[in-house]
């Protein structure tokens, strides 16, 4: 299989997941969730994804300005936290 094939084959199915996920997000907006609310939802699946505990203080606190901050993910794995098996 030449490079070429095989990047467009790898990459047909992200496509398609991203159209699915662009078209989700618009349908989300439509019926008026805000962009910070998306952020809200999206800090708090981070959390899962790092097994933060529902009623851990990290969950109460503001979204921060950047999600995927790298100083973040170190405070989790400092705290003890890490990525889900399924999520590597």
């Amino acid at each position: 299989m030449s490079i070429n094939k095989k990047m467009t084959t790898l990459q047909d199915p992200d496509t398609k997941q991203l159209q699915d996920v662009q078209l989700q997000l618009d349908s989300l907006q439509d019926a008026g969730i805000t962009p910070q609310y998306m952020r809200y939802v999206l800090f708090q699946k981070m959390l899962d994804l790092y097994q933060v505990p529902k009623d851990h203080a990290m969950r109460t606190k503001s979204t921060p300005t950047r999600i995927d901050d790298p100083d973040l993910i170190t405070q989790l794995k400092e705290m003890g936290f890490a990525k889900a098996k399924t999520y590597h």
